[in-house]
């Protein structure tokens, strides 16, 4: 497979905005390779296609699919599914040569179009178990992120793959010691209920002359369509410390200058998301500047000693004071080095090298 001057569709259950995800970065990335990339948006009027600024070659189009298609008998739901395919391509620029898949909660019938394109579907999310078995069954392919996806892939299909999270490197500089206040950072969605929101309080509280960033949505944003009582409790609390700098999303230049600033970043999951939150997809980009990252237990990450990992909320408040205490000795330059080797390996052009060598096997 060379992914090449190819119509290509991608389904993603968000829409584009300032915070990118890994459906996003393969859209640019294959736009890079002169495909032409049809971007399908989960809300919208249908017909509402637009072209991508600063992005050529993708057009994203923002499409709501018919209500209750899940619950429809199979041969009806297939039906629907071929006559909204029909129409995307009438208005996007014809049958695609490649139909990418990241939600399975629509055109989870992916033969429902008897065409030879091919059809994959790509799950980064455990919690994408919509119509999972159905999407997996009518794929040629399917790619994850965890072995736990991977095992729940492997009823439905056999040619089944974990390769992880891609990576948008952060062009690196050497981090340096310093006299100024120290900067603790966590990137990435303050709303979602997985993330451990008392022990992040807990950290913030603790250490008063340490600056704690947020980089992501603490609001409504493509990635975020609600926010429930309980995230507004939390973000209410985040704004009423000093030490809190809460940034938002940015758009990638700013959002990697960001990365830049901090000396230490801080992961911190439930422990009853053991299994959801095996393999977070911001941490290539964070390894990617060299810094420091302290986080739980990732079991898709065991088994490099270049990120701190403690399966206790006590050690890990007590491992941050000590990276606090001593950056210097977690961001040595051979642990840095350790580190963004690491990313630059996992670059969305390496990953998609490594698709087309796997979907030829």
């Amino acid at each position: 497979m060379n992914f090449k001057d190819k119509h290509i569709w991608i389904i993603s259950p968000e829409s584009w905005g300032e915070q990118l995800l890994s459906k996003h970065h393969y859209a640019i990335e294959l736009a890079n390779r002169n495909n032409d990339v049809v971007f399908i948006e989960p809300e919208g009027k249908h017909a509402s296609v637009r072209p991508l600024e600063g992005y050529p070659n993708i057009q994203l189009i923002a499409w709501k699919s018919v209500r209750g298609l899940r619950k429809l008998p199979r041969s009806i739901s297939k039906v629907l599914q071929r006559k909204e395919m029909l129409k995307i391509a009438e208005l996007t620029g014809g049958q695609p040569d490649v139909i990418w898949s990241f939600d399975n909660s629509r055109f989870f019938d992916l033969n429902a179009w008897d065409i030879p394109a091919l059809k994959i579907h790509h799950v980064v999310d455990l919690n994408q178990q919509f119509e999972l078995g159905r999407a997996a069954k009518t794929a040629d392919v399917c790619f994850c992120t965890s072995s736990f996806i991977q095992d729940e892939l492997k009823n439905h299909n056999e040619k089944v793959y974990n390769i992880g999270h891609g990576c948008a490197p952060v062009k690196a500089n050497n981090w340096s010691e310093h006299n100024q206040t120290k900067k603790v950072m966590y990137v990435g969605n303050l709303l979602i209920p997985l993330l451990n929101r008392t022990l992040i309080l807990e950290a913030v509280r603790q250490f008063p002359e340490t600056a704690f960033h947020f980089v992501g949505a603490y609001e409504r944003s493509n990635v975020s369509r609600k926010v429930d009582a309980s995230a507004k409790a939390f973000i209410e609390e985040l704004k009423s410390l000093p030490n809190v700098h809460l940034r938002g999303p940015m758009q990638k230049e700013a959002f990697h200058a960001a990365l830049l600033e901090a000396d230490i970043f801080i992961v911190a999951y439930k422990k009853e998301a053991f299994h959801q939150v095996a393999n977070p997809h911001k941490l290539p980009e964070l390894l990617s500047t060299g810094r420091a990252i302290l986080s739980n237990v990732l079991s898709e990450y065991q088994a490099l000693d270049f990120i701190e990992m403690v399966d206790s909320d006590y050690i890990w408040l007590t491992v941050l004071a000590q990276m606090i205490e001593d950056t210097k000795s977690w961001n040595t330059p051979e642990l840095q080095l350790q580190r963004t080797t690491w990313a630059q390996s996992r670059s969305y052009s390496n990953q998609l090298k490594k698709i087309e060598q796997l979907i030829d096997e």
